[in-house]
């Protein structure tokens, strides 16, 4: 993999949010994300956000706390997604996201759509790649799943600062404290270029989105690590790229070299996905 500058990067404070609506995190998530937080060179501190009913909600209550601590970066994982890099040295996500926040201001990870076989990424590229290969550099996006965020504290700040008709206050238990509903979902007014539809069009966008397209409007370009390797759980473990086993499923294919460069000797793998793995190593 590589990511040479990662040992060179100054250590930075990290806030990782792991938000779970349900209360129940996938396990092999939780510990993937452990895992890396335990060996990552970084100081993280881990917010655990539960007990909201509203995902709008539980992320604007999340990067408001961000605001008030001390940390640098922001970094959001959802609780069905499994990091399957291994947690070690470069190849840890932390390490490498921190690493890209050295040279952009908005980065991330990608992550497969919740539809078994699609192998489309749950966000939008910058341009008009549609499928990309593992490993193939940064990316730009346009939109991108707030379950792979690594964002700089200043970008988040800019969104607050240009849109103060979304400050509010906190109720219940966050009485007295402010909050910004910048990933309220709203519906957008898109020119045709916008759309790339080649004609206007009106769309609502959800949380995640809407925060990316207040980034989008200040200018700042979002990118997505392609070097992190991730599974969506759902019914099944949808992955993004998959082992060489199954090349007629896939756009883009991994070789066993590749899988064992990339996946976590630890027991994150679903038994489907080692199968292939073992089919691949010996085919």
């Amino acid at each position: 993999m590589e990511n040479k500058q990662i040992s060179k990067a100054k250590r930075r404070r990290v806030f990782i949010c792991y938000p779970s609506i349900s209360g129940r995190p996938v396990l092999e998530s939780l510990h993937s994300v452990w895992a890396s937080i335990t060996n990552c060179q970084h100081s993280c501190m881990l917010y655990y956000a539960t007990q909201e009913s509203l995902v709008s909600r539980m992320r604007n209550i999340a990067l408001a706390n961000f605001i008030e601590s001390d940390c640098e970066i922001f970094i959001s994982v959802d609780d069905d997604i499994v990091i399957h890099n291994p947690p070690q040295g470069e190849s840890n996500f932390i390490n490498i996201l921190v690493n890209d926040l050295e040279k952009v201001d908005f980065s991330g990870y990608l992550y497969s759509l919740k539809k078994p076989g699609s192998f489309h990424p749950a966000s939008i590229f910058d341009g008009s790649e549609k499928e990309i290969g593992f490993n193939a550099g940064l990316k730009k996006m346009k939109y991108l799943s707030a379950g792979g965020w690594a964002i700089k504290r200043s970008v988040v700040q800019k969104v607050v600062d240009a849109h103060p008709e979304l400050q509010y206050d906190g109720e219940d238990a966050n009485i007295g404290k402010k909050f910004y509903d910048i990933c309220g979902p709203r519906i957008v007014d898109m020119t045709a270029e916008e759309s790339g539809l080649g004609k206007p069009f009106r769309k609502l966008l959800s949380e995640d989105w809407i925060f990316c397209h207040h980034v989008n409007q200040l200018g700042i370009q979002i990118y997505a690590n392609t070097a992190i390797l991730t599974s969506h759980v759902g019914k099944f473990d949808n992955f993004l790229w998959i082992p060489q086993s199954a090349p007629d499923q896939a756009p883009s294919v991994m070789s066993p070299d590749e899988v064992d460069k990339i996946l976590s000797p630890k027991p994150t793998l679903s038994k489907g996905i080692a199968e292939a793995i073992k089919d691949a190593r010996t085919s």
